[in-house]
């Protein structure tokens, strides 16, 4: 008990340090870029692209300090997605590969050798959506809602009725899908407001369905 609840604290602990970080920084930014946007005087085209800019342009004096600032970036990045990446293969590999092969006794250097293969389809997969980044909020939140409802559904109707099998889960989800989908909308533009706020209220109930996909 005395070891987890000191895991706890030093969780928090750390998660404070890290959003007061956070918070330093875009006090710092902000502090110096107030009256002289960066945006405005076109120094950088996007927001997120605040923080490299005042590291180039405050750090860019002292030689050595902007390569520091690039590599702690780049290995703190690189970092996060292989765990990413190791925890998906391995989910994939436990979850999904010995249910399809019923071969839970499968040797460690074959385990290996399927996570390995995982990772780099894993790894080709987020190269190619990279592609789609200005879009993937969007995507995220379309699948999101295509799957979290008849989701929460599932687990409601395993709750209360256990002998419901998975059979019968997966025709949930998949009725669930269906009757979501309705009939392509008129793509003729609203003649009065109240006709275009009316619309807006229909669009806004189920903004990320299965429809919008």
């Amino acid at each position: 008990m005395c070891s987890n609840a000191s895991t706890a604290i030093i969780a928090w602990l750390s998660f404070t340090l890290y959003v007061a970080f956070i918070g330093l920084c875009g006090c710092i930014i902000y502090a110096k870029y107030n009256q002289c946007d960066h945006l405005r005087t076109k120094r950088s085209s996007k927001p997120d692209q605040s923080y490299p800019v005042f590291v180039l342009e405050t750090l860019g004096q002292y030689p050595g300090l902007t390569g520091l600032f690039t590599g702690g970036s780049l290995s703190a990045s690189l970092s996060t997605i292989s765990s990413g990446i190791n925890s998906m293969a391995t989910v994939i590999v436990e979850d999904i590969y010995k249910r399809i092969i019923f071969d839970h006794s499968m040797s460690r250097r074959k385990q290996e050798f399927v996570s390995k293969i995982r990772s780099l389809l894993i790894l080709f997969f987020a190269f190619i959506v990279s592609y789609l980044v200005d879009h993937v909020p969007l995507i995220i939140f379309q699948l999101a809602g295509s799957f979290v409802p008849p989701i929460l559904g599932i687990y409601l109707l395993g709750f209360f009725a256990p002998q419901v099998n998975s059979r019968c889960s997966g025709s949930i989800v998949f009725v669930h899908n269906i009757s979501n989908m309705d009939s392509p909308r008129s793509s003729s533009d609203p003649k009065t407001v109240d006709q275009s706020l009316l619309i807006s209220w229909k669009d806004s109930l189920l903004p990320y369905s299965s429809n919008k996909v």
